[in-house]
């Protein structure tokens, strides 16, 4: 089954800290799995003043930050031995020094287009780091930026400043061929509207490719379907009215009663949550209609 992470949103545990003047960010946690919001920057901490993520969420499992996050400050993270999902928006354009440090539990990280600056020492001592992505966006990555990931490949374009970063660090590269295929950005504000009534999910909707991706589960039950997942294949399910759907994590197909229908973006795994094009509904015999200027999702059946 997909994990308790779709998350029972009982607000068991809210700190909300200033971070910069006039930027306030709110962090929610959630039984091991915390949503950072608001505009501005994380401030940095030093070894002294510890990071509040440090002190009170060292248990962590799960991160993601919504859109209006503009950096992580430097040790913000440092020493969260749990935490091994990080998900962060298009508006972060610094990772601060040591802002993931000696998160042992993290084995990949895709790093968003609109990030120019990993400094010094922002994933050392990440010792299971296995896969980065890094954007061209990014034109400075700091010294010993992945000190300590001894069996990580970074991913990125033949003339990104990463490419000259491995050469220098000995770190094995790769172009990133599918890779660009992955979230761009995290969306905090979206409405979703079923038969006219407001639903309050629990996990953000994100962006990949410009199109939108919607949490399966919580989404497809409020509309009544019964949802399955078989973790052998890493396949969802989920039916309805005699038609089932099955959209497998990393495909870009759908397989519906047995037919294949091609979808806009691949399915995909974020935080244990499986993310699917939001037009997938519409092989269950809904209707779905998006609403750029006010940020809505309308389904209808």
């Amino acid at each position: 089954m997909i994990k308790k992470i779709i998350c029972i949103l009982l607000t068991l545990s809210a700190l909300t800290m200033h971070m910069t003047a006039g930027a306030a960010t709110e962090a929610t946690n959630m039984d091991g799995y915390i949503v950072l919001s608001g505009d501005g920057k994380i401030k940095n901490f030093t070894n002294a003043i510890k990071s509040p993520f440090t002190e009170d969420y060292i248990n962590v499992s799960y991160m993601a930050s919504m859109s209006g996050i503009t950096a992580i400050g430097n040790n913000a993270f440092k020493g969260c031995s749990m935490l091994r999902d990080i998900v962060l928006p298009s508006t972060v354009h610094t990772i601060g020094s040591q802002a993931f440090a000696d998160c042992i539990s993290i084995t990949k990280v895709v790093i968003p287009y609109g990030v120019t600056n990993i400094m010094n020492y922002a994933f050392a001592g990440c010792s299971s780091l296995q896969e980065v992505y890094i954007p061209d966006s990014v034109t400075m990555i700091g010294e010993s930026a992945f000190y300590g990931c001894n069996n990580l490949t970074i991913y990125a374009s033949e003339s990104s400043c990463a490419k000259k970063y491995c050469a220098d660090e000995n770190i094995n590269f790769q172009p990133p061929g599918k890779a660009h295929n992955i979230i761009s950005d995290v969306l905090g504000d979206v409405k979703i509207i079923i038969n006219g009534n407001e639903l309050s999910y629990k996990y953000p909707v994100v962006m990949r490719n410009s199109s939108t991706l919607i949490p399966l589960r919580s989404i497809f039950e409020a509309t009544g379907c019964k949802v399955t997942w078989d973790d052998s294949t890493k396949t969802a399910y989920a039916s309805k009215n005699g038609i089932t759907v099955g959209l497998k994590t990393e495909s870009d197909i759908a397989v519906v009663n047995g037919q294949e229908k091609k979808l806009a973006t691949s399915t995909t795994l974020m935080c244990d949550n499986t993310m699917v094009h939001i037009r997938a509904v519409e092989h269950l015999g809904m209707n779905v209609d998006w609403d750029g200027d006010t940020r809505t999702i309308t389904i209808t059946y």
